[in-house]
């Protein structure tokens, strides 16, 4: 990366010797040129992406992918080695920016804690809200029933005496004069003198018979 690296890969490629004329022949130090096509290799592979996409990748895939990449360009240097197996071992920033990359991961994993949190609080205020509304129309609906109730009641009553009146006018009225004057005089002796309904016939007095 020339300084500017951006993932630290750190890989163990395992080989052998596979044809031993090609590896004393060809080359004075094999093992470096496959170090080095390991390097190539591993610059080819990563060039395009981005840190992200290196940290979530599947490693036996990528592994994989780079051990056939590595044959292919280990072999036509004719090396006499052949590549056995490739481990990704870890997969991770560079050291001198590790600190400052997790203290990114863990903001954003805060933001979306604080993003939960808000949303749930919301999600409960928005409960309450619909809890209190269903509450307060509850209530005037009973409130109002009970009103209707009340004032079928007034009207049941009042046609009741409308009806009573019209059957028996005398009676009914004289009932509820009595009525008011109960009404008003709840401790006087009521005492009704001659026959007939006529009010002169009635006469108020104390508890103690005086009029």
């Amino acid at each position: 990366g020339g300084g500017n690296e951006l993932v630290s890969i750190n890989l163990r490629v395992e080989y052998r010797i596979s044809d031993l004329k090609n590896y004393l022949q060809y080359s004075a130090n094999p093992v470096s040129l496959l170090e080095s096509a390991a390097y190539e290799t591993v610059t080819a592979c990563t060039i395009n992406t981005d840190l992200d996409t290196l940290l979530a990748a599947d490693r036996t895939q990528f592994s994989n992918s780079f051990s056939k990449d590595l044959s292919t360009r280990i072999s036509k240097y004719n090396t006499g080695l052949e590549i056995v197996d490739v481990v990704v071992e870890s997969i991770h920033p560079p050291i001198d920016v590790a600190d400052i990359y997790q203290q990114i991961i863990s903001a954003g994993i805060q933001a979306e804690q604080l993003i939960l949190e808000a949303e749930g609080k919301a999600g409960v205020t928005v409960a309450e809200a619909k809890t209190e509304s269903d509450k307060a129309i509850n209530q005037a609906t009973a409130s109002n029933h009970k009103e209707i109730a009340a004032a079928n009641s007034s009207v049941a009553e009042f046609l009741a005496s409308v009806e009573a009146d019209n059957n028996n006018s005398d009676g009914y009225r004289y009932y509820k004069y009595l009525e008011a004057v109960k009404a008003a005089y709840k401790d006087a002796k009521l005492i009704i003198v001659g026959q007939g309904i006529d009010s002169e016939n009635i006469y108020f007095g104390n508890v103690n018979g005086a009029f």
